[in-house]
């Protein structure tokens, strides 16, 4: 686990803004898919 935090620090910031996109991206669209199970 810190192995791999330490590594992430070492990355480009560009990759490291499209890895938070990607985790933006994948816990709004889960979120938005409970809301829709939710309100149907």
């Amino acid at each position: 686990m810190h192995y791999r935090r330490m590594k992430s620090a070492f990355l480009p910031s560009s990759k490291r803004l499209a890895y938070i996109d990607i985790i933006k991206f994948s816990t709004e669209s889960s979120v938005w898919k409970y809301r829709k199970t939710k309100v149907s």
